[in-house]
């Protein structure tokens, strides 16, 4: 029996009541339900409900749809019904009989405050012990309360607004982050047809949240990141957007955010980029490397931008263009002709040189610190573009400040704080020592790639090859 078929059992027995996991309900309201006239209600249990589904499950049934909270220790013992509906965002009201509590460090939480929802020892519903396990039994229990581990806030009328479990809480960048309060927010995710949040280990000690969707095909990030934006802060935005068959799901239909997040954290590979936005290569390769993963949107890369200054030495109000390219290649005819040879490759990448509109050659170094704070804040990629952008097409200074904060503007940074940090040296020694640790590694040229912390490529490199780097990456992890 599938999601999609229960309707039409539904319809053939006149079932009056329907008990399933909020993401059986979700599959069933993207079928054409038949006419149910004798359903009563809805009862959701095994995740939490969000509130825009139960909307969804009340237009289209005209029935009202009641969340139960259970676990087994305690069974089921806070819901809403008929006679007292949950209001909305909240769970429900502890059951008539059940004996429960909102605990903190110091005790009882005030009504509104958040803490861990507990069941006092004499609750009839309570189990007796864990069998076999009096250790584990007492390491659940504060005095007299059995911890349950979801944590919840007690509304003034005693409802109880869930806020997930103190175990599935995720710490991105040192925030607490409940994932309930993402996937409530981000409830019609444009094109998506179900998702979770699970944070992801992106590399050895940082973190980031990465939202995971179902979808006939894999969606533009663009316009997922700017949803994201319009509707949550910037610490509980998803840096990562993943396609994926189907969500981890038990037989019950509840989801394994966690089971999520590992499976992502296995398929990501590190593809580490040493590059400098006046490098002309560096932006060509971008380019290529760009159609590829559009070609490949499941590709497993997860992509950083590392700093390398071709020319560390020019002064940072930057030099004459004329005379730099005159002491780099010697002669005018010879600009020419690397300039033809560059606009050809260019033309094949998708990409264009504008070569009368730079005026300046300048030195990158803010640059590069500007897209290490973009890395921080998840927009590194829209930065880089912006800045080979402007410098080859637009021909910015982009080694002027105001130029390098209009562009941190243009791709959602706090223009204010980038020019602040721009005045001073913040981060200074963090992207010198980078660059001292890449030439240490035997880095001479960008761009480079390094696959894996393993394979290096040099050069901008054509994106049938990366079309095979990917192709080759998904066989092994099939293997």
């Amino acid at each position: 029996m599938t999601p999609e078929q229960l309707p039409l059992l539904l319809k053939r027995f006149d079932a009056t009541l329907l008990a399933a996991a909020p993401g059986v309900i979700r599959q069933m309201l993207r079928t054409a339900l038949p006419a149910l006239p004798k359903l009563r209600h809805g009862l959701s249990a095994g995740e939490s409900l969000l509130p825009a589904l139960r909307q969804d499950w009340r237009d289209r049934t005209g029935t009202d749809l009641h969340e139960a909270l259970g676990m087994s220790e305690c069974s089921t013992f806070i819901s809403g019904s008929p006679a007292r509906p949950a209001p909305e965002g909240c769970a429900g009201y502890p059951q008539p009989g059940r004996l429960v509590a909102v605990l903190g460090a110091e005790g009882p939480v005030p009504r509104g405050g958040a803490g861990t929802l507990a069941v006092h020892r004499s609750d009839p519903g309570l189990m007796l012990g864990y069998l076999d396990d009096p250790t584990e039994t007492a390491a659940r229990f504060d005095g007299d309360w059995f911890l349950t581990g979801d944590l919840v806030a007690m509304q003034p009328d005693g409802a109880l607004r869930y806020r997930g479990r103190a175990d599935d809480q995720m710490n991105p960048g040192g925030y607490r982050v409940s994932p309930l309060e993402v996937e409530t927010a981000l409830a019609g995710l444009p094109g998506a047809d179900d998702f979770a949040v699970a944070e992801v280990a992106v590399k050895p000690g940082t973190t980031v949240i990465g939202c995971f969707y179902t979808a006939p095909a894999p969606l533009d990030p663009e316009p997922l990141s700017a949803f994201a934006e319009s509707r949550l802060a910037r610490y509980r935005q998803p840096r990562l957007w993943q396609h994926v068959p189907a969500l981890p799901r038990n037989a019950n239909g509840k989801l394994n955010c966690r089971r999520a997040g590992r499976g992502m954290e296995t398929r990501m590979i590190r593809l580490d980029i040493f590059s400098d936005p006046v490098c002309p290569w560096c932006y060509i390769g971008k380019a290529n490397l760009d159609r590829a993963l559009e070609a490949h949107p499941d590709h497993p890369f997860q992509i950083e931008w590392h700093p390398f200054q071709l020319s560390p030495q020019t002064p940072k109000a930057g030099v004459d263009r004329g005379e730099y390219l005159l002491r780099i290649f010697g002669t005018q005819e010879r600009t020419v002709a690397a300039h033809v040879r560059l606009e050809e490759l260019g033309r094949e990448a998708g990409v264009s040189f504008n070569f009368e509109a730079i005026k300046t050659t300048p030195n990158t170094f803010d640059a590069h610190r500007l897209i290490h704070w973009a890395g921080l804040e998840g927009r590194q990629a829209a930065v880089v573009s912006a800045l080979f952008r402007g410098y080859w097409r637009e021909g910015r200074d982009i080694g002027r400040s105001q130029v390098l904060v209009d562009i941190a503007t243009e791709c959602g940074l706090d223009g204010a704080v980038i020019g602040r940090l721009l005045l001073g040296d913040a981060d200074s020694d963090q992207i010198r020592a980078r660059e001292k640790n890449a030439r240490e590694k035997g880095i001479t040229a960008v761009p480079t790639f390094i696959v894996a912390d393993q394979y290096a490529l040099s050069g901008a490199q054509p994106p049938q090859l990366w079309g095979q780097v990917i192709d080759e990456l998904a066989a092994q992890g099939k293997a």
